[in-house]
């Protein structure tokens, strides 16, 4: 449960800049790649977030970033967070999504 708070706590703060959904700037201030398929996110709003993306690896939507080539080749333009040849593209809202529900988004 102190997981969850923690990570809720986050989002809001991440979110102070988003109005009804959409996104008023670039927020996504840099990315690194870390082991065991975890994203560094360091954010405009001074937050940073780290992504468990393992939970998500077995999915339709994430499958090819399995691939640790593919996984530590991201890299962000500020809105989005892009692997390879940008067949996996995510939003900050999508990864905060994983960050808050995990396996059972």
């Amino acid at each position: 449960f102190s997981d969850y708070m923690r990570a809720w706590s986050i989002v809001n703060k991440v979110f102070n800049i988003v109005v009804k959904g959409d996104i008023t700037m670039s927020y996504i201030k840099a990315i690194v790649p870390m082991n065991d398929y975890r994203l560094f996110m360091d954010m405009e709003s001074g937050s940073v977030v780290i992504v468990d993306l393992s939970v998500k690896l077995n999915t339709m939507k994430y499958k090819e970033l399995a691939d640790e080539r593919v996984f530590r080749s991201a890299r962000t333009d500020g809105d989005y967070v892009v692997w390879g040849d940008g067949r996996v593209r995510l939003t900050a809202k999508e990864l905060l999504d994983v960050v808050l529900l995990g396996e059972y988004q």
